[in-house]
């Protein structure tokens, strides 16, 4: 059942925003300051209810000038990037890729931990490097995250600048998805350690290591920095439009994943994890995935 929310908030407002029934188990959270989310259903599909995709997130900022733009719910699933594959006969030569892609020969890499030895539909694909990332969101008519407005970011642009990390932060108004504080086991990583959690898989026993990942939106506390968003921290990486240079070998920033050490390192700011933009080695990349962006409609 939708419902409609206006909130005041400071010198900036939050405009309207129209919740969405999404699938079973994944929880409401309260609205977020200056922005809206408009369309809604589950990533699974539905009918848009404003200038956004159904599987989208309206990001709207009146304290940020020409932010409006569309997001992503949740990391591309290992099923949504499957049908991409079918789509293009798993054939390089039929996606549409920038010139510094042009040495890309494989459109995922395989290995251990990769989705050809581990399947799991709903889960986030992962083992894409920069240029598969790039191919598939423009395949399904969306982009890779980059600059506000539109384009590409370089790797000193400010975060004003970036729609990933506006999304994730709510303009800037707090440090974590879900809010100002870290907190445990809120989004999924699968092994934080840390001394609250020694074993590092926050109570799922089931998991066998820590390279394993969770179904998108399986935690429904972690939401944010818009209703509707999940998993912007956690779980996997996800590869963005700001690279260091226009180089094929350039190193390419991903955003919001895995950690390796405190749960708090992931925060919407950090953007220090770069890969190499294209990677055709087995096993490459095995933490890293995608999120698409797209112009409003």
């Amino acid at each position: 059942m939708a419902f409609l929310l206006i909130c005041i908030i400071g010198p900036g407002a939050c405009l309207v925003e129209i919740r969405d029934l999404r699938r079973s188990g994944a929880a409401t959270s309260g609205a977020s300051a200056g922005g809206s989310s408009t369309g809604a259903t589950s990533a699974g599909g539905g009918t848009a209810a404003g200038p956004c995709p159904a599987d989208m997130v309206h990001v709207t900022d009146p304290e940020v000038a020409a932010t409006d733009f569309c997001i992503d719910r949740t990391e591309v699933t290992q099923k949504q990037y499957g049908a991409f594959l079918v789509a293009v006969g798993n054939d390089v030569a039929e996606t549409d890729q920038p010139t510094q892609c042009a040495s890309n020969d494989l459109l995922q890499q395989s290995g251990a931990y990769c989705p050809d030895s581990r399947p799991a539909p709903n889960e986030p694909v992962n083992c894409v490097d920069w240029c598969d990332a790039w191919a598939y969101c423009n395949h399904v008519g969306k982009r890779l995250c980059g600059a506000i407005g539109g384009g590409d970011l370089a790797s000193d642009d400010p975060g004003s600048s970036d729609e990933w990390e506006l999304a994730c932060s709510n303009g800037s108004r707090r440090a974590y998805p879900y809010g100002d504080t870290a907190e445990l086991c809120t989004c999924y990583f699968p092994r934080s350690w840390e001394e609250e959690d020694p074993n590092g898989l926050c109570g799922n026993d089931s998991l066998e290591n820590f390279n394993a990942h969770a179904e998108v939106g399986s935690h429904p506390d972690c939401e944010g920095g818009f209703p509707g968003l999940f998993d912007m921290t956690g779980n996997i990486a996800e590869w963005t439009n700001r690279c260091d240079s226009e180089a094929p070998d350039a190193a390419c920033v991903a955003r919001g994943g895995f950690t390796f050490g405190g749960y708090a390192y992931d925060d919407c700011y950090q953007r220090s994890r770069t890969w190499p933009r294209i990677e055709d080695a087995p096993g490459g990349n095995f933490d890293v995935g995608i999120r698409c962006c797209a112009d409003v409609e």
